[in-house]
């Protein structure tokens, strides 16, 4: 590539020369050397094409389809019969148009890069048709392979939108006096040919059981699409919501959608303390496309309730020989919450009286009661222990 009078030139190929002096002997090789370097910058026109002949088209064509079909007619589309006519009249060629069928133009891609991997041109025709090689807009259009060959369209033009992906080509037609380059854009639109996914098929989310009407949870793992546009992840459903469910999705300013779990119901841990359903992702194609993943939700325990003896009332003789240490009874409480919150401590009511306290032991973990003190004459004969179990908090 060089330039030449302020413009990028493309040298032609398969150029040569043929030259001897006019009086008829071998030239030597300073006068070859000459009279090449005459000919390079004097007549560079005649050798080089300019990149201002430049002309663009635009084709737009859904992914996945077939090898074979028909993208466009490069030399019909451009009319290039016409422009090469009314370029030979200009330069005084005066080509009739019945000798158009003797003029062999030829089409060619002018490099071999990614694009040209998904298309064939027709070198006599200018035909381009898909390839064997079968276009997906999610693997041709990524990062990896945003470059000369491919670009992510933001164009305003009617047959491109920001769902699809451009194929960039370079088309030459030759020969040389009929040069054109032509930039060809391919617009690769989307199809709904991918379902939602969900990165994990296994999605577990925590509801405190005392979460009030209209709670919303954000669900971490949302279903992802490579679809663009309406063909990408639209709305959330639950399979079975047993009545205390619902979803809901919000979308951020970069059009991610993110379900969110709404309790609708009243919550117990202690009723009920797991629900598992299935959570659907839907697309908006015709007809959608649906992932599927299992949702486990744990509710989870707060302390809401009371311990509970086993029994409310305890009657107990000890005789007045009984020797110190001795098991009295021993008292019993559960709770149905779960962990730190089903923890349990004894300790006797305000209303048990300091002699009561030092004659029988509590202990306040296990709530066995045993005999602290030797029995007397002086010891009451009746006492009443009120025993309390008490959770935490």
């Amino acid at each position: 590539m060089g330039g030449y009078g302020g413009q990028k030139l493309i040298a032609c190929r398969n150029v040569g020369w043929v030259m001897y002096p006019d009086s008829g002997e071998p030239m030597r090789a300073q006068d070859r050397l000459n009279l090449f370097l005459f000919l390079l910058f004097l007549g560079p026109f005649n050798c080089f094409a300019s990149y201002s002949r430049a002309t663009e088209l635009f084709y737009s064509i859904n992914e996945g389809l077939p090898a074979g079909v028909l993208i466009g007619n490069v030399a019909r589309d451009l009319q290039i019969q016409g422009a090469v006519e009314e370029e030979a009249g200009s330069e005084g060629k005066q080509q009739p148009p019945q000798q158009w069928g003797e003029t062999s133009l030829s089409f060619c891609l002018a490099s071999q890069g990614l694009g040209s991997s998904y298309v064939n041109l027709d070198n006599r025709t200018g035909e381009l048709r898909t390839s064997v090689q079968e276009i997906d807009r999610e693997a041709l259009c990524t990062e990896d392979n945003i470059g000369s060959s491919v670009v992510a369209s933001s164009s305003s033009s009617p047959l491109l939108s920001s769902e699809s992906c451009l194929l960039l080509l370079d088309v030459l037609v030759l020969p040389q006096e009929y040069f054109r380059l032509i930039k060809v854009k391919v617009a690769i639109h989307d199809v709904n040919d991918n379902a939602p996914c969900f990165p994990t098929p296994q999605i577990h989310l925590l509801v405190p059981e005392n979460s009030p009407i209209d709670t919303r949870l954000a669900i971490e793992h949302p279903a992802v699409d490579p679809d663009m546009g309406t063909n990408g992840v639209q709305t959330y459903h639950l399979q079975d919501d047993y009545g205390v469910f619902t979803l809901d999705v919000e979308e951020n300013e970069n059009g991610e959608r993110t379900p969110y779990l709404i309790v609708m119901g009243t919550l117990d841990r202690e009723v009920r303390d797991e629900y598992v359903t299935l959570i659907r992702a839907e697309d908006g194609g015709v007809p959608p496309l649906v992932g599927s993943a299992t949702l486990t939700i744990g509710i989870s325990d707060i302390n809401d309730n009371c311990p509970q003896f086993n029994e409310t009332q305890l009657n107990v003789t000890v005789f007045g020989n009984s020797s110190l240490g001795l098991l009295i009874t021993s008292v019993h409480a559960t709770d149905v919450d779960q962990g730190i919150n089903a923890e349990i401590t004894y300790s006797y009511s305000q209303k048990v009286p300091p002699s009561s306290r030092t004659l029988f032991h509590l202990n306040e973990s296990t709530g066995t009661v045993r005999l602290a003190k030797r029995i007397n004459g002086d010891t009451p004969r009746l006492h009443r222990l009120s025993i309390l179990a008490n959770g935490p908090g």
